[in-house]
């Protein structure tokens, strides 16, 4: 028998979940809109992640579960398609616009014709002298490129993160509250991890049935390959940039918090057995996020060492 206050909590982490993974897929999304580009993003990685969708919500509609997750992993799929359609989108306007490109024309491509009476080096009538009293070569003033604006450091995008699950997790415990009866409603049945369907007495269903738990450990196989093409992809560009850092910090926040509301609501093992899937699916999840957040790390210190020398090897020296 689950305590009044295990109940509580587990319902409170359940919400705090379902709240962190509505709006898990927003920053990527914003992200990629902002660049006009996904090219951060492994294709891979997009379609592992919705077949893995489209098995839970089949899982979840033949296990009969509660309706709130049914809706979820409707929400899931939407969410799935929208991030392929730009995907898709972006893609193909990269490939137009490559393929639009006039081609190069000879004429313009060979080297102007000398004869002794041209000087081979004598600088255009509007172009700035590039020589010094020394004969060094110095840079002109026109031809300094005003910094672009600086991305957000990894600090400020966590920090905004951080914030916004804040405001998350305050909702969810108003929203518990609410439900248990503290703040005038109604007290409902414990979630319980939102996954097992629930009866009057507040029992878990302990039914195994084959067909939803092959689609929960095959969602929970495509969830973890899901990772390794975008891993592979930050290795082989050295880089992430593109890449939503809050997108994985709500991941990890989603799974952590799914898997406290199942363990904090009971310990029975007949319990825990039918949530193994969801349980050992995020938590080896959360170890594959950590991979990526040590690649973020990682590449934000590579990146402005190698921009750093690409400037000292492009500009000319100044006398």
């Amino acid at each position: 028998m689950t305590s009044p206050l295990h109940a509580l909590l587990s319902q409170f982490f359940g919400y705090l979940s379902i709240g962190t993974w509505i709006i898990v897929f927003v920053p990527q999304f914003i992200e990629n809109y902002q660049r006009g580009s996904a090219e951060s993003l492994s294709i891979h990685f997009l379609i592992l992640w919705s077949i893995g969708d489209i098995l839970n919500l089949i899982g979840a509609l033949y296990q009969e579960v509660i309706y709130t997750t049914v809706l979820i992993d409707i929400y899931f799929l939407v969410f799935d398609a929208a991030l392929l359609s730009q995907f898709a989108y972006y893609s193909y306007r990269t490939v137009a616009a490559a393929r639009g490109q006039p081609p190069a024309n000879p004429a313009k491509a060979q080297p102007p014709t000398t004869d002794e009476s041209t000087h081979l080096l004598a600088p255009a009538a509007d172009t700035p002298s590039l020589t010094g009293t020394t004969g060094t070569i110095v840079s002109a003033p026109d031809a300094v490129v005003a910094p672009s604006t600086p991305a957000p450091s990894l600090i400020s995008q966590l920090v905004r993160t951080f914030t916004t699950l804040g405001g998350i997790a305050c909702l969810s415990m108003l929203l518990t509250l609410y439900k248990q009866g503290y703040l005038g409603g109604h007290i409902s049945d414990p979630v319980g991890g939102l996954l097992s369907d629930y009866g009057d007495d507040g029992a878990s269903s302990t039914y195994f049935y084959w067909f939803p738990k092959f689609c929960a450990w095959a969602s929970m196989c495509l969830y973890l390959g899901a990772r390794l093409p975008q891993i592979a992809k930050n290795y082989v560009s050295q880089s992430c940039e593109g890449l939503s850092l809050p997108m994985f910090v709500m991941c990890v926040m989603g799974n952590s918090t799914f898997t406290l509301s199942v363990v904090i609501f009971s310990v029975e093992p007949q319990y825990l057995l039918v949530n193994l899937p969801w349980i050992l699916g995020s938590t080896l999840t959360i170890f594959m996020d950590g991979i990526i957040f040590w690649q973020f790390h990682r590449y934000s210190q590579v990146a402005p060492k190698a921009t750093a020398a690409a400037a000292m090897l492009t500009s000319p020296e100044v006398v």
